[in-house]
């Protein structure tokens, strides 16, 4: 089941006219019974609006995962799909984590919603000092090598947890 549903999120990434998947296109394309999607959603109306067809569709996305080389010592499902923070103000979206991995500015990107992302965590548990310090220190450092600087923490909804 799961290629199956790779195969369609890859084939309505690849229509895409800005390159990235879309979690609209996704519910549209699971309307249709037959589709390997259409079971992932609640199509009762009375129970389920619009929108939460959609937040279902980012939910379906981020879940993906695939094992790249079951063979190795270390065989760890990594995800399909993820959303930079950029994209999160442009109308949203995900990308081939394959592709923003081969690209220098999107891996930066990546680099920059990851640390963003540790220093809301960071936030979440102060509390918890022996964790936070190692991790944040180490975020830090990498946010120093690539000059990343550390703006306002925005909100942001349908995280990939």
């Amino acid at each position: 089941m799961n290629d199956k549903v790779i195969t369609v999120l890859e084939s309505l990434l690849a229509k895409s006219a800005d390159g990235k998947l879309h979690a609209r296109d996704v519910v549209d394309t699971a309307r249709d019974e037959d589709s390997p999607l259409h079971d992932f959603f609640d199509w009762n109306d009375s129970t389920a609006a619009e929108s939460y067809r959609i937040w279902q569709a980012r939910v379906m996305i981020c879940r993906i995962r695939i094992t790249k080389d079951p063979a190795s010592a270390d065989p760890r499902p990594v995800r399909v799909f993820i959303n930079l923070m950029p994209d999160r103000h442009e109308g949203g979206g995900y990308r081939l984590l394959d592709s923003v991995l081969s690209d220098e500015e999107q891996r930066n990107a990546l680099i920059r919603t990851a640390i963003m992302e540790i220093s809301a965590w960071r936030a979440r548990y102060a509390e918890l000092t022996e964790l936070a310090t190692p991790v944040w220190t180490a975020a830090m450092r990498v946010a120093e090598e690539k000059k990343i600087t550390l703006p306002f923490l925005p909100r942001v909804s349908a995280r990939c947890d």
